[in-house]
């Protein structure tokens, strides 16, 4: 028995290291001011807490059911390092990307949510980052009451930077 043990060690002990260093380099890299996202090769800035409200009431969040493709291309545009309130702008951004694979865009959302998500410190209500902004504005509180940092700041500041504060 003893050598089994040993034997699942020496297996798994330089997958886990290997886990370890891709982790702590993902948390590195979100710090970098060129980080950049990228949804399906279409480049995407970081999740931010106002982005993510503006997409939880645009009804443009990636989820649980089967999102229309205008609500795809509604996400893109949100999350879009060209985003602006500009209705033309919307519409023209959206356009350029009609022919894209829709299946592949929401694949490449709900990776983007997942890595905006990845460094959420778990809780006991269990977990947040569902629809809704009540786990947005604790982690708003939060942040601005060990920081002192204003409004604008924190909702500004990528999801995974405010999560690994």
């Amino acid at each position: 028995m003893p050598d089994q043990v040993k034997e699942l060690w020496e297996e798994y002990a330089p997958r886990i290291a290997e886990a370890q260093r891709e982790d702590n380099q993902a948390k590195e890299e979100i710090f970098l001011p060129w980080y950049e996202e990228s949804i399906a090769g279409i480049r995407a800035a970081q999740l931010t807490p106002q982005r993510y409200l503006l997409l939880s009431v645009s009804n443009a969040l990636i989820g649980e059911t089967s999102p229309g493709f205008d609500s795809v291309l509604r996400f893109l545009w949100i999350v879009s390092p060209e985003f602006s309130e500009s209705k033309l702008a919307g519409k023209f951004y959206r356009w350029k990307l009609r022919n894209q694979d829709p299946e592949e865009l929401v694949e490449g959302c709900s990776k983007y949510l997942e890595r905006a998500f990845r460094f959420q410190p778990s809780t006991k209500q269990g977990g947040g980052g569902g629809s809704g902004g009540d786990w947005v504005s604790g982690l708003v509180d939060t942040i601005a009451s060990e920081y002192g940092w204003p409004l604008p700041q924190v909702m500004n500041t990528p999801l995974p930077i405010l999560f690994l504060l």
